[in-house]
């Protein structure tokens, strides 16, 4: 028997479902370890009109890993174009925005293998580096980033009022 057929490719409106499905799913992950940050998953974590939004955005570009045809990753990417200042010079970042492989499917190298294709991606929109976000909560996540090369660049930190 064959192993079922992998593909990532870039994310159309025909994703959407399967994206908020995902989006909720990281969203109760997300919320179970940080409530007072983040609301719990519903329906209107992510909308059909922002979904539809952001593929719109020339600066934003939703790449999805497919298993014989059915979504099980996805990440949008994010171009800023910074400009130079008395500080610092001018940098094109491409951001992963978000980045979701869904639980069922984790340990498989999906993630890894969306990694591959946004580095290809943001090589060839010229970026000068590529950037991301990840709790400190989620150290799968963090584990698997720096599996990949991602080391911290800064440290934002809280506390309540």
């Amino acid at each position: 028997m064959s192993d079922p057929i992998l593909v990532v490719r870039t994310g159309t409106h025909d994703d959407y479902e399967a994206v908020a499905a995902m989006q909720r799913e990281i969203q109760e992950a997300h919320w179970q370890a940080a409530p007072h940050y983040y609301q719990p998953p519903s329906p209107e974590t992510l909308t059909r009109a922002t979904f539809d939004g952001w593929l719109a955005d020339a600066n934003r570009e939703l790449v999805v890993v497919a298993l014989a045809g059915r979504v099980v990753g996805y990440a949008w990417l994010i171009l800023h174009e910074r400009a130079a200042d008395n500080i610092r010079p001018a940098m094109r970042i491409v951001e992963i925005g978000q980045l979701c492989v869904t639980a069922s499917e984790r340990g498989h190298g999906y993630g890894r293998r969306l990694l591959d294709e946004i580095d290809a991606r943001a090589r060839a929109r010229k970026a000068d580096t590529l950037e991301l976000t990840a709790w400190l909560f989620n150290r799968d996540a963090i584990d698997v980033y720096e599996k990949h090369g991602f080391a911290p660049l800064w440290q934002r930190m809280s506390r309540a009022l």
